[in-house]
């Protein structure tokens, strides 16, 4: 998932870029499929 890579982009901008008219809802389906949310999930990451 590079966008969530980018750390120039916020998770609002790449939830909207993803086609989320919410982005609580992205941040629900991101949980669901990486058992994680988007901001740990990034700082993992990062520090990879």
């Amino acid at each position: 998932m590079p966008l969530i890579k980018d750390r120039t982009l916020s998770l609002i901008e790449i939830s909207y870029l993803l086609g989320y008219a919410d982005p609580e809802s992205f941040s629900r389906a991101f949980k669901k499929w990486f058992d994680q949310s988007p901001l740990a999930y990034r700082k993992q990451m990062i520090m990879a």
